[in-house]
């Protein structure tokens, strides 16, 4: 299940690097509901258990050898609502869900202005 291609791109700032997946793109939206489940459809609330596949390629890929070399990752979704451009679902190396990073936030910003906002 894991074993497919997704499409990410890396990014850092501050000292920090993050792979970053956008899930605008409904092949990669659905991919990534298909392997997360539940936890990102229900707002990821830590009640809710992700899909040990999902924690275990998080893992895989943010390794420093093996993988992309990351500190973490982040999923922007497109929105639910009108209210809002997009959201980000940022996740540790060790595939541990992260509520928030002011780091990240600043590259979600700058990925969204030149990739997703620009082109909508």
């Amino acid at each position: 299940m894991m074993q497919e291609w997704l499409r990410v791109s890396k990014m850092h700032g501050c000292g920090n690097d993050y792979i970053i997946v956008n899930a605008f793109e409904e092949e990669t939206f659905l991919k990534i509901q298909d392997w997360f489940g539940n936890f990102l459809l229900e707002n990821h609330q830590e009640s809710l258990v992700m899909k040990e596949e999902a924690k275990q390629w998080i893992i895989d890929t943010c390794k420093e050898h093996t993988g992309v070399s990351a500190d973490g990752l982040i999923i922007i979704n497109p929105p639910k609502n009108n209210s809002y451009d997009g959201e980000m679902v940022m996740f540790n190396s060790d595939g541990t869900y992260s509520g928030m990073c002011g780091n990240g936030l600043r590259l979600v910003v700058r990925y969204m202005v030149d990739k997703i906002i620009k082109n909508n």
